[in-house]
């Protein structure tokens, strides 16, 4: 079995399609791109405009958006209007032969995105970053086998990327926020371990990674994405 095979150039054009869309919806995510609806206050005879939506974690808040002029109705009529959705992309390159997440590892991919995971230095590992990167080279690795977990990891020190350094996020509360049934694994040395799996799918599990460090293998806290890692 060769290492790989080429996609044809209908897959890979695909691709790019699809990658350049889901760049530019986030390059261009706005309020009006959350879930909820738009609120109006009067604040000493002044209209002023709220956004109220629902985080992840099912807990409601109001964003302040601005006072009544153009510049925020414009943003209102913005929300108003549909969003084109990448699933007629994402069904094409898939189709053409492109590989696929599983339905529930996208959702946790997902989730962790919209905790900002990712933008805290997050990265994605292990056999899904190896998919995505036979996806942008235009290959189908000739192993097509799969785990069923998920690995992820910290950017750290050594690898520079273009975010911010004090962005912070729970990441064990977005695990929270998914009820897939996901629980820490305790240690002895940490109480909430590096793993998350549901006791009624132990091969379905999360892995939070990291290299050798000054304390060995020892399993540390990573202070900016609020997660252990092993």
């Amino acid at each position: 079995m060769p290492a790989f095979i080429e996609l044809p150039l209908s897959a890979q054009t695909a691709y790019a399609q699809l990658l350049d869309s889901a760049l530019s919806i986030e390059h261009l995510r706005s309020v009006a791109d959350l879930p909820g609806s738009f609120a109006p206050k009067l604040v000493r005879g002044h209209r002023y405009w709220y956004f109220q939506y629902t985080e992840p974690s099912g807990k409601l808040r109001q964003a302040y958006v601005g006072p009544d002029n153009d510049a925020v109705r414009a943003l209102m009529a913005q929300k108003s209007r549909a969003v084109s959705s990448l699933g007629p992309l994402v069904r094409s390159a898939v189709v053409l032969g492109c590989a696929e997440v599983l339905p529930r590892h996208l959702r946790v991919i997902q989730r962790l995105a919209e905790y900002g995971f990712f933008k805290a230095g997050g990265v994605l590992v292990g056999t899904h970053a190896f998919l995505a990167y036979g996806n942008m080279l235009g290959v189908r690795w000739g192993d097509t086998s799969r785990t069923q977990d998920v690995d992820f990891a910290h950017a750290g020190k050594s690898l520079t990327i273009a975010l911010p350094g004090n962005f912070e996020v729970n990441t064990d509360a977005a695990i929270k926020s998914l009820e897939m049934g996901l629980l820490p694994i305790s240690s002895l040395i940490s109480k909430g371990g590096a793993s998350y799996l549901n006791p009624q799918e132990p091969g379905f599990r999360l892995d939070f990674l990291t290299t050798l460090h000054r304390g060995g293998a020892e399993p540390f806290v990573h202070p900016q994405i609020g997660v252990t890692l092993q």
